[in-house]
């Protein structure tokens, strides 16, 4: 009866789920419906039925624990896939964000009068600042170029070598564009014109108004770039670049500045301030050179004598005037 009952039920259900089925109601229809005339016998089958069911379960059980430690297994590792997808992606992303946070935070670097500083820039470039000066820059540079602010001053700029990110320097309205190379920028508010001056290499100084605006001139060593702020007019000569940096060794060198120009470069040296008489004297113009054993007094007693001026000292104020008859 057991076996002509499975026989018929095979054709309609899963071999696993439909035997368990079919045990569990042929127990459960032995139980509730036992035969009268033979109890010793019900009661075997009812024995052998519960221990075939028990294994049944116990084997049902037993694939179903696998089927969920196979769940868990690859649950397990679609989690781990997932978190180490999770990680790569955000250290890549920290480490761009670190980069343009880094890049977008710029370091303001600034000299007193009388006082020279060098100092290393990320790339491992080399910059030495004259005094009154002021330097922008990043504190990484970008992945495209290496990018600095000369926002007044003057720097001698020694840029370590990368075809791939060029250096700008971006003073006043030019912008001088470099691979590796050293250079000289003096861009002091006090004085009418930006000087771009070649030691070695190559340079590129673009004008960002004026007439020469998007024009790009080239400048090879001891060539010189002289912008008119005013006029936006770009003039190149040749000079001799060592004159140009003379002031990394101490020495003053003027070519044809006036004295107003020249005061500028005075105060800035000596932390003095010096005032004129009247604005006339401003406008003269000197061309000289002073050693660094030169100091204040020597410097001024030259000048002032060349054009029949006169000076006092005091508290740290010059005060020029033309001399009394």
């Amino acid at each position: 009866m057991i076996l002509s009952f499975f026989k018929s039920s095979k054709k309609k259900s899963s071999e696993e789920d439909d035997a368990a089925l079919k045990m569990s109601l042929t127990v459960d229809s032995f139980k509730s419906n036992p035969s009268p005339w033979d109890t010793t016998r019900m009661g075997d089958e009812n024995e052998t039925g519960e221990r075939i069911l028990n294994r049944l379960v116990s084997s049902i059980n037993g694939a179903e624990t696998q089927h969920r430690h196979r769940i868990r297994r690859l649950m397990t590792l679609s989690a781990a896939a997932i978190i180490l997808t999770c990680l790569v992606a955000g250290f890549l992303f920290k480490d761009e964000l670190l980069d343009h946070l880094l890049s977008s935070s710029n370091v303001l670097v600034e000299t007193k009068p009388g006082e020279r500083l060098k100092l290393t820039l990320p790339d491992g470039s080399n910059v030495t600042l004259n005094a009154g000066t002021r330097l922008s820059y990043p504190q990484r540079f970008n992945h495209k170029k290496r990018e600095v602010v000369l926002l007044s001053g003057e720097a001698y700029f020694d840029i370590k070598h990368d075809i791939k990110k060029p250096f700008i320097v971006n003073a006043d309205k030019t912008r001088t564009t470099v691979l590796g190379t050293a250079f000289n920028i003096r861009a002091y508010s006090f004085i009418g014109d930006v000087t771009v001056t070649v030691a070695s290499g190559k340079v590129a100084v673009n004008s960002q108004s004026g007439q020469a605006r998007g024009k790009a001139c080239f400048l090879l060593p001891n060539e010189q770039i002289t912008y008119n702020k005013t006029s936006g007019e770009m003039q190149k000569s040749e000079v001799k670049a060592q004159d140009a940096m003379g002031w990394m060794d101490g020495r003053l060198i003027f070519t044809n500045e006036t004295f107003g120009q020249v005061a500028g470069l005075l105060e800035n040296k000596y932390n003095v301030k010096i005032e004129f008489e009247d604005s006339t004297i401003a406008s003269y113009h000197f061309s000289a050179s002073f050693e660094p054993t030169e100091n204040l007094n020597d410097v001024l007693d030259a000048l002032t004598l060349t054009k029949g001026l006169q000076y006092t000292l005091k508290n740290q104020i010059v005060q020029i005037s033309r001399a009394k008859p």
